[in-house]
């Protein structure tokens, strides 16, 4: 997933996809990167400030992991400078250069036109034209209010994940196991 939260002694590790605004957020609360684990830590005492800053940006706060599929069709030509397209916390598309196309963010499905790269050499962006319309699977329940607040598309819930019993079922039995792992942390 997206957002993982583990507690490990007297800090808690969260791991997330790249997001310049978690990357802010998390230094200006006193969090550190490991780079060796790819996550950032945090003392387990500030867990609701951590929390409440990853319900702000991903729209889940790492526990509550229920998810929908998203399709949305692009009403104005997005663009962003010298880096990835960010929606509801996600990349949606990425170029690294002027000339070498954009490629899709994680769990990213184009299925009308796709995402391109532009601009000048020095100053490239990343770029979805009018009328793209692609999906966005497993998007946080949370997340959908930030959907909202983009003029630039409309969007349709196509699939309700938690619908499927399976998928549910999984995501609970690791929440036990999360749980179980630190009651024996406590009691030790």
């Amino acid at each position: 997933m997206f957002v993982s939260i583990k507690t490990i002694k007297n800090t808690i590790h969260v791991k997330t996809q790249y997001n310049p605004e978690f990357t802010e957020a998390a230094k200006q609360i006193g969090g550190r990167f490991d780079f060796d684990e790819k996550s950032w830590i945090f003392d387990s005492k500030i867990t609701d400030i951590v929390t409440t800053e990853l319900l702000r940006i991903f729209g889940t706060d790492g526990y509550n992991q229920s998810c929908v599929d998203v399709e949305v069709t692009v009403k104005k030509t997005m663009k962003s400078e010298l880096g990835p397209i960010y929606l509801a916390g996600r990349i949606i598309a990425q170029a690294k250069a002027r000339d070498g196309g954009a490629r899709n963010g994680e769990k990213i499905t184009f299925t009308k036109k796709s995402a391109n790269s532009g601009g000048s050499t020095k100053y490239w962006t990343t770029e979805i034209e009018e009328g793209a319309v692609f999906r966005i699977l497993d998007l946080y329940n949370g997340a959908v209010k930030f959907l909202d607040e983009c003029d630039a598309i409309e969007y349709k819930i196509i699939r309700n994940v938690t619908d499927d019993k399976s998928i549910e079922l999984a995501k609970l039995k690791a929440e036990l196991q999360r749980i179980t792992a630190r009651i024996a942390e406590l009691e030790s």
